[in-house]
């Protein structure tokens, strides 16, 4: 589950709440707006680096931005887009 940056996961046995923050940093584009720059967790460490951080873009638009990108990697190289990929299991 997600609110705001804060994400609860359950401990492995499945019993209790697990509350990881998430630590967001911006910048500026253009000289006034502000674009994720990268977000990180400590507990575990993760750190998502924004690979459209250059334009202003927020979180839906980088969302519809990385499907996009997906897709011509795809047609390029002649394989499904990563959002259709199916997972083992």
């Amino acid at each position: 589950m997600a609110i705001g940056d804060r994400l609860t996961l359950l401990t492995p046995d499945g019993k209790d709440p697990q509350p990881i923050e998430i630590e967001r940093r911006f910048h500026n584009v253009g000289g006034w707006k502000h674009s994720p720059s990268w977000l990180r967790t400590t507990q575990p460490e993760i750190v998502w680096r924004n690979p459209f951080r250059a334009y202003y873009l927020d979180d839906e638009m980088i969302a519809v931005a990385d499907c996009v990108q997906s897709l011509v990697r795809a047609i390029r190289e002649n394989r499904p887009p990563e959002y259709a990929r199916r997972r083992p299991g």
